[in-house]
């Protein structure tokens, strides 16, 4: 029996470091990155990504070629974005920061930039780009 969700390419799931100070926060306890075979999905919630503290988004509305991957320090994180959790940066970035360290960053087909970080960068952008250029391909029979 084929279940109604995608089928999963990743999954990491980790508790942030700074969880010690959200314990008003529940919802910050955990990070994680989820990409399936026509979303990806990101953020923090208390077992998983959830509600106002996550982001969905569908290959299709991701700009394969603005898929990049970088490395910050805490020194970036405190003036691009002014330190760690859901941050919107001074480049207009919303940055799902759970940690210092690598990261991936892409622009929507409508303009919307995100950064989120991730234990697999190269792997994670390797889905994004393969999955949406699959998804934004269209094909014509002949």
């Amino acid at each position: 029996m084929k279940s109604s969700q995608s089928e999963l390419k990743y999954e990491e799931t980790w508790v942030v470091p700074f969880a010690p100070l959200v314990f008003f926060l529940p919802m910050f306890y955990k990070y994680s990155v989820i990409v399936t075979e026509d979303t990806l999905t990101f953020g923090y919630g208390f077992k998983k990504p959830w509600g106002l503290t996550s982001k969905k988004v569908s290959f299709k509305d991701i700009n394969i070629d603005s898929i990049n991957i970088g490395c910050a320090t805490w020194k970036e994180n405190i003036m691009m974005f002014g330190g760690w959790g859901i941050k919107l940066g001074l480049n207009g970035t919303t940055a799902y920061n759970a940690k210092n360290g690598d990261y991936i960053e892409f622009v929507t087909t409508k303009g919307w930039k995100y950064r989120f970080v991730s234990n697999d960068v190269e792997g994670v952008a390797f889905l994004l780009k393969n999955q949406s250029s699959l998804q934004n391909t269209t094909v014509s029979a002949t």
